[in-house]
Parts: structure tokens; C-alpha cells; sequence
């Protein structure tokens, strides 16, 4: 009995779910999970770090910081919000969290 192949689309959409869901995935493991090569993982992996999706490792790839972190468009609303409650002020620093900023 043959397996479904996925498509490419398919095979990136399952790579950045495992990456974001366990923050580093291994060449060998996705090719055993998908059932294809360890090549086409290669290649998928080369893809998604050129377009600043992951980060290339020797052997995997880990989460990009750059898409953990939240989005320009996310950080000016909430200082769009702060900006409507008085005594409230916005500070900017390099953690990563999301919660509120000053009081």
C-alpha cells in the first residue's frame, strides 16, 4: 500500500508546526515522520531558512527569533492603547514578553 506524498506546502506547513511546537527539529526525525528523504528535508529546510522562517542548523533547524518575537504592527497597537489610558507609559527593552509594559 502506497502513502499519500504531501506537497511541498503541505511537508513546510508540518516542518514550522514541529519547529514552533518543540523549538528545534532534527533532519533525520522530520524524514521518518513525513516518509520521505533526508534530502527533501534538505531542501525544504534551505527554502524556509532563506525566507527567514527558521534557523539552519548542522544536521536541523531551529525556531527564527525573528518569528517568535511579536510583530511591529502588534508592538505600536499596544502603544496605540497605552497611549489611551492616562498614566499609563510604553517602555521598549529586548525581553521577549508580552504582557504589560508600565503602570
Amino acid at each position: 500500500m502506497e502513502r499519500n506524498r504531501l506537497s511541498k506546502k503541505e511537508r513546510h506547513e508540518l516542518i514550522l508546526s514541529e519547529v514552533r511546537r518543540s523549538a528545534s527539529i532534527r533532519i533525520s526525525r522530520l524524514a521518518m515522520r513525513l516518509g520521505v528523504a533526508g534530502e527533501t528535508i534538505r531542501r525544504d529546510l534551505i527554502e524556509l531558512g532563506d525566507a527567514g522562517l527558521l534557523n539552519r542548523t548542522y544536521g536541523g533547524a531551529t525556531i527564527s527569533l525573528v518569528t517568535s518575537e511579536p510583530v511591529i504592527a502588534e508592538r505600536s497597537q499596544a502603544v496605540a492603547e497605552l497611549v489611551r489610558h492616562p498614566g499609563w507609559s510604553a517602555r521598549y527593552d529586548n525581553s521577549r514578553s508580552r504582557g504589560p509594559v508600565s503602570r
